[in-house]
């Protein structure tokens, strides 16, 4: 099953940064869509923000657990 939500090192794996630059980048996308400050951003929040696929996304995030 795939994750609903990306955390600091989700956000490490797929961008390939630091966890403050993964930080900024959860804090970025909440600002944007004017969520609540979280240390998570949902899969379709951090989708819509990059304009990638989910399907991409999960695929990258199902390759890391192996």
């Amino acid at each position: 099953m795939s994750p609903l939500f990306l955390y600091t090192a989700d956000i490490m794996f797929l961008m390939n940064v630091c966890d403050k630059t993964a930080l900024q980048t959860i804090k970025d996308i909440n600002s944007h869509f004017e969520l609540q400050p979280n240390y998570f951003v949902s899969i379709t929040a951090f989708c819509k923000y990059f304009m990638m696929e989910p399907n991409n996304v999960q695929v990258v995030l199902s390759a890391k657990g192996k």
